[in-house]
Order: structure tokens, then sequence, then C-alpha cells
């Protein structure tokens, strides 16, 4: 069984701006196709899912999570 990762996401408001820094290194070093963040309005507001442990944790380590 697949599993997938998420973290919670204190959203300040600008990680829905399209060129932030979350963005630009989630797409340039994970790739867009392996995240994808739950927004206001969904079952899980304000998650980042990540489709490994490792890209989950990578993105902790850069960010400070």
């Amino acid at each position: 069984m697949d599993e997938e990762y998420f973290i919670e996401f204190n959203f300040d408001g600008k990680f829905f701006d399209h060129n932030n820094e979350y963005r630009r290194w989630l797409n340039g070093t994970i790739g867009r196709s392996n995240w994808q963040l739950y927004g206001f309005g969904t079952h899980h507001p304000g998650t980042i899912r990540f489709e490994t442990r490792e890209d989950a944790l990578a993105f902790r380590l850069k960010f400070g999570l």
C-alpha cells in the first residue's frame, strides 16, 4: 500500500502566491507531481501532502518546520 506524508503548514497567505520561495523549492527540488497543497475549504486545510517520507523530511529541514 502506498503511503502519503502530510505536513501541517501555518499559512500566512504568501504560499498562495505561485512564485514564492516554498513553491519554487518544491517544484525545483521535489517536482510538481510529487506534492499537493490542501488549501482552505478542503478536508486537510493548511496541509501539504508529499509522495515520500524523504520529500517531506527535506521540506521540513529546508524551512525549519
